[in-house]
């Protein structure tokens, strides 16, 4: 398999979308419903690269990469916000937390996500 990638969003459908779509790219793909299971799942897996809604149930996005950025192996993962908040506010906050890229989820289409996806991964 290649890179793995977290996708923690609780929209289920969005996020069998984007697994399927990944995976025929060829990437490991690991789906999180909340930002609890999520944490649990980046620990476990070790990903190459998070995308991460904000507004999920348990835990929010945001305390869930505050939690990974607490370890050595989250300090600088690679977080990718997915989300349909487009506040200022709230972009400047997830910038705070060292996010790769700030993707608002009615701007864009699945495959700009994975294009997004595989451009960034293919640098690393």
């Amino acid at each position: 398999m290649g890179k793995k990638i977290l996708i923690a969003e609780d929209n289920t459908s969005l996020a069998q979308a984007l697994q399927m779509s990944l995976e025929k790219e060829g990437y490991e793909v690991f789906l999180a419903e909340n930002g609890e299971e999520g944490l649990a799942l980046a620990e476990d897996k070790l990903p190459d690269l998070i995308l991460c809604d904000i507004n999920m149930p348990k835990m929010d996005g945001f305390e869930m990469i505050k939690r990974i950025r607490k370890f050595d192996w989250g300090a600088n993962l690679d977080v990718i916000i997915l989300t349909n908040f487009s506040d200022e506010q709230i972009v400047f906050k997830a910038l705070s937390f060292n996010v790769f890229h700030y993707l608002v989820k009615s701007d864009c289409d699945l495959e700009q996500i994975v294009e997004k996806v595989k451009k960034y991964l293919k640098n690393k």
